[in-house]
C-alpha cells in the first residue's frame, strides 16, 4: 500500500493537492504519490539549476 502521509510532519497527499504546499523536506521521499507528481511536473526529481546569463556563452 502506498504511503500518502509524511511520518515526520503528518502532512497528507490530499492536503498537498488542496493547498499546493508541501509540509517539510521529508514529504518528497515519504509520500509516494508525490514522487510521481514531481517527476511528471519537472521531468525528473533532480534540480539542475539555471545557468547565469553571463555564463551561458562562456566555456567552462
Amino acid at each position: 500500500m502506498a504511503k500518502d502521509k509524511c511520518e515526520f510532519c503528518g502532512t497528507t497527499f490530499k492536503s498537498i493537492k488542496e493547498s499546493g504546499f508541501v509540509g517539510c523536506e521529508h514529504c518528497y521521499s515519504e509520500i509516494e504519490p508525490l514522487i510521481f507528481v514531481v517527476d511528471e511536473m519537472f521531468e525528473g526529481n533532480v534540480f539542475h539549476g539555471r545557468t547565469p546569463k553571463r555564463r551561458q556563452h562562456d566555456e567552462f
